[in-house]
């Protein structure tokens, strides 16, 4: 840095010095022009007394001044010559150690944070997360407590799921900056990943009671407390989400989950219908709805959900299964064979769609050498499908 400061001030100098000696060389000296004999006509008569010279007018004749150079202007135009070629000959020697320097300034790393925090983000932006963390971190190296290079790191940090490491930054991030929202949820979100359940609630409900509007908290604090069995406050939770985001089908699944939970399958049954309806071709949402509507002793509207589900994917052996369970429940109600026949069909059905089902099997061979009904002590259970309840 010296080094570039020395080239400024002679390049100063060289460009103040050559201005003067071009300002001075305009001046050119005004030479006098050739006097011509004046001829004086003499009239005959006394002659008149010059007037006395004042003193002003002695003092003028004292000093008398012309147009052109003056000796000083020469003795100026030489110091200020001789010092421009002193600083250009100085300029010369030092330009190959001020070209060096200046090769090493504009190739050594910058000592401030912004620039590793905009390559980072470019390396972001291309999906180059490894690449990103590091130069973050060189960020920091340069200003530990940059806002941008600890939020960038932290995020970057989640996404490749090392909660272990962000959490810690965003605990930093919240102690210099307690007031933002988003810092505090991730903070929230990781200790959450990392077992600190009892933290990470405290800190969703001091966001939803900082915003209430804060649908993303309050979202993962419902799910938080569901995780928990806290069902009840969970209920609650999910439906203030849906006060304020109705169509969110996620929510309606949630809700619809904790509600079979706490026995009130009426209820459940019109959460899964709007998941239904908000997501047609969602294979789980219908069967969701079907065993919804099952346990709330509506069969007609399960069979039809069974339906829509075999329309979507009728090689799905979950299907069937159920659809046996529905006419099942039927027959057992009403006492009609044909229910039954249509409960064994559909069992066969799902045996031939997936073979592997023991208990199944063993069901139907008792049931045709038996030649009776099913009890519910030897009716078949239902296996959970992923993803449904």
């Amino acid at each position: 840095m010296r080094m570039l400061r020395l080239l400024g001030l002679a390049l100063i100098l060289l460009l103040v010095g050559g201005a003067v000696l071009h300002a001075l060389n305009q001046r050119q000296p005004a030479l006098p022009s050739p006097r011509r004999g004046v001829e004086v006509e003499f009239q005959a008569g006394p002659t008149a007394p010059a007037p006395a010279a004042d003193a002003g007018d002695a003092t003028r004749g004292a000093s008398p001044t012309r147009a052109g150079v003056t000796a000083f202007d020469h003795r100026l135009m030489f110091v200020l010559s001789r010092a421009a070629d002193e600083a250009g000959h100085r300029l010369r020697a030092l330009l190959p150690v001020l070209a060096d320097a200046l090769g090493q300034a504009l190739t050594r790393p910058p000592r401030e944070a912004h620039p590793y925090i905009e390559a980072a983000r470019q390396r972001l932006s291309a999906g180059n997360v490894e690449a990103a963390i590091e130069l973050f971190y060189l960020a920091l190296d340069r200003e530990s407590s940059h806002r941008q290079a600890l939020e960038g790191l932290a995020d970057a940090l989640l996404l490749t799921g090392r909660f272990d490491q962000a959490t810690p930054i965003l605990r930093q991030l919240a102690q210099l900056y307690p007031d933002q929202q988003a810092g505090a949820f991730n903070l929230a979100v990781g200790m959450w990943r990392r077992g600190e359940l009892a933290a990470a609630e405290q800190t969703f409900r001091q966001l939803v009671a900082r915003d209430e509007g804060d649908i993303r908290a309050r979202y993962n604090l419902a799910a938080l407390l569901q995780s928990q069995g806290k069902l009840a406050e969970a209920r609650q939770q999910w439906q203030r989400v849906l006060d304020q985001q109705p169509e969110l089908a996620l929510a309606q699944h949630a809700l619809g989950e904790v509600l079979m939970d706490l026995g009130e399958p009426e209820q459940a049954l019109e959460a899964f219908a709007a998941v239904a309806t908000l997501r047609g071709d969602d294979l789980v949402a219908w069967l969701n709805l079907a065993e919804a509507a099952r346990s709330a002793g509506s069969l007609g509207r399960a069979l039809a959900a069974l339906e829509q589900a075999q329309r979507l994917e009728p090689g799905q052996p979950l299907i069937y299964l159920r659809r046996g369970e529905v006419f099942l429940q039927l027959h057992r109600a009403t006492g009609r064979a044909d229910f039954l026949d249509n409960a064994v069909d559909a069992w066969e059905k799902c045996l031939t769609l997936d073979p592997d089902q023991p208990q199944l099997r063993q069901w139907l061979t008792m049931h045709r050498a038996a030649g009776h009904p099913p009890t519910p002590e030897t009716a078949p259970a239902a296996p959970a499908a992923d993803g449904e309840r």
